[in-house]
């Protein structure tokens, strides 16, 4: 089984704050879990529109975020 971590936004533009917030919360879950959790998705905008993002690369760049 795998998880998927799905972040809402309103924005029709997406900016680096969103991915590193759907990446966070991807490495919280991960910890929380014990499971590893590589996949997220943002729905965004008022079209819905749907961003797959992998997480699991992203993690170095969370942790390093003061």
């Amino acid at each position: 089984m795998q998880f998927i971590q799905i972040r809402f936004a309103f924005q029709n533009k997406l900016d680096n704050v969103e991915l590193m917030m759907l990446a966070f919360d991807a490495l919280a879950l991960t910890r929380v879990l014990g499971r590893s959790i590589g996949l997220g998705k943002i729905i965004h905008s008022e079209k819905q529109t749907t961003l797959k993002v992998k997480t699991s690369g992203m993690e170095n760049r969370v942790l390093t975020i003061n």
